[in-house]
C-alpha cells in the first residue's frame, strides 16, 4: 500500500526534522516547471506529461 503525507508551506526544514523518523521526505521543489513523462500526447488517453506548478514557492 502506498500512502502520502504532502507538505504546503515554507517551513520544510521543519516538516523535515518531524517526518525522516517516519520514512523518506523527498523534495520535489527542483522539479517546478520540468515536464514530467511523455512529452508528445498519447492518442489514446489525450495524456501530454505532467508539470509541477507551484504557487507558493
Amino acid at each position: 500500500m502506498a500512502c502520502a503525507t504532502i507538505y504546503w508551506g515554507n517551513h520544510y526544514g521543519r516538516f523535515f526534522d518531524v517526518f525522516i523518523d517516519y520514512g523518506a521526505v523527498v523534495d520535489i521543489r527542483p522539479l517546478i516547471d520540468v515536464e514530467i513523462g511523455e512529452r508528445q500526447t498519447n492518442r489514446q488517453s489525450g495524456y501530454t506529461g505532467l508539470r509541477l506548478i507551484a504557487d507558493c514557492i
